[in-house]
């Protein structure tokens, strides 16, 4: 009982912080803006210095009983990250630093949400994932209200935080951007990607906890019809077709009950759509079709990004290069110039590009390797699964891996670590919790 008593009281103070982190991830559209009007880089960096802070607190907590999962992954990221940082010694130091903060900062994130839960009893396990769902899906309606308003009441807005048309902002902060006269509403993210992102993955949330938090169903429609109204007026179309591929996939699940049929059918689903992106992004035939529709986006939306795709491709000029990548940072455009480092970087605007460009194939592979095995574990301990974290892993495989950059995109990626998590933590719990009791019953 003191041992419980004691993981209690160190679990409250990981898991209040880690509260406050999803709360301030969750407004981070107003932290962008205060990082862009005064160009302060202790704003910019601020979820960097929160995390590894809150990654400090929770290992000194956990550090007599620290776990094995936690163990073998700050072994293999310390392994893996050095072992590219010295493949990539001809890229300059501040260059490899700022890649580097982009990645290691999400394993951090894991231990600590893991560390978190791990302090945490199956009681309060519960209570604590109840407060995670709440604030998700409040706190994306807020953002998805904002987005709408931004979206219909654009004038006042742009006047409100003192902007004509146009784009505004940086790369590391918010960004404001209008096309042929209309504004890409960033609601209290960062900008369109995010907040339409946010939306779709909230509205997941939402359907997957809704047994869990038991909403009555005039506000649970209110919230979904909210979740729908952001993706649409976002104008991401990403989101869009992320929303599309959940719905029929859930009704796959209505219709075929059994998981021995359902999965199958699923699975041929997921594929069909990757498959479609996949040549939208290498082909040139979806980019005709669609510019006979609407050639401003189909040049935006296909045609850059096939081009893109091409030219990091063409930097890769040796076996090297296409098993291990380019070097950690060489490509990509977010936040650093790194034209003051001698570097003209690509835009690596998807996730399979991303990770070939820094990493090369082979850790491509495994990268998607380990998603599909966590999207087949995931669909196997589904009553665990409040978040949803199956479906986004399905979005980022199947639409995501070839649209957009699911690495770095926050806050969606760091939902995501939390979603999955939370699924494996349950169970795990659960379980210790019956073997546990049973053994209680058999010594009485």
């Amino acid at each position: 009982m003191d041992v419980e008593r004691e993981m209690l009281v160190s679990g409250k103070l990981p898991s209040n912080l880690l509260k406050i982190f999803l709360t301030l991830s969750l407004l981070s559209g107003i932290i962008g803006y205060l990082s862009a009007y005064f160009d302060n880089p202790i704003l910019r960096l601020w979820k960097e210095i929160y995390i590894i802070s809150l990654f400090i607190i929770c290992l000194l907590i956990a550090l007599p009983r620290i776990h094995k999962v936690n163990l073998l992954v700050i072994s293999m990221s310390v392994i893996f990250f050095c072992s590219m940082a010295t493949y990539s010694r001809h890229v300059d130091f501040v260059v490899l630093m700022y890649q580097l903060k982009l990645d290691l900062v999400l394993v951090l994130y894991f231990i600590v949400v893991y560390t978190t839960y791990m302090l945490l009893q199956y009681d309060e396990i519960n209570r604590f994932t109840n407060q995670l769902i709440k604030l998700v899906v409040f706190l994306s309606a807020a953002n998805s209200i904002t987005t709408i308003w931004q979206s219909i009441f654009t004038n006042q807005y742009l006047s409100l935080v003192g902007l004509n048309y146009g784009n505004w902002g940086n790369d590391a902060g918010v960004r404001i951007i209008t096309v042929l006269g209309e504004l890409r509403p960033p609601g209290l993210q960062l900008g369109f990607v995010p907040t339409g992102t946010l939306m779709l993955l909230s509205f997941i949330v939402l359907i997957e906890s809704r047994k869990l938090l038991n909403f009555k169903k005039l506000p649970f429609l209110v919230l979904g019809s909210l979740f729908i109204l952001g993706i649409y007026f976002s104008t991401y179309k990403t989101a869009l077709f992320g929303l599309i591929l959940y719905v029929f996939i859930k009704i796959i699940e209505f219709l075929v009950k059994k998981k021995t049929f359902n999965t199958p059918l699923i699975t041929i689903l997921s594929l069909s759509a990757l498959m479609f992106f996949f040549v939208s992004t290498h082909f040139m035939t979806v980019y005709k079709v669609f510019a006979e529709i609407h050639p401003y986006y189909a040049y935006n939306s296909i045609l850059i990004r096939i081009q893109l795709h091409y030219e990091i491709l063409d930097t890769l000029n040796s076996l090297k290069e296409y098993l291990f990548g380019v070097g950690m940072g060489v490509n990509g455009t977010f936040g650093l110039d790194k034209s003051l480092y001698g570097l003209n970087p690509v835009p690596t605007d998807s996730t399979y590009i991303y990770l070939v460009s820094n990493y090369g194939y082979i850790f491509t592979f495994v990268f998607t390797l380990m998603l599909v095995v966590l999207l087949y574990k995931l669909t196997n301990i589904s009553r665990f699964d409040f978040f949803g974290a199956k479906y986004m892993i399905i979005y980022v495989l199947a639409i995501e891996f070839f649209y957009n950059n699911a690495i770095t995109s926050f806050p969606s990626n760091i939902l995501i670590i939390t979603a999955t998590t939370s699924a494996f933590i349950y169970q795990k719990v659960l379980l210790e919790s019956q073997i546990k009791n049973e053994h209680n019953i058999e010594n009485t």
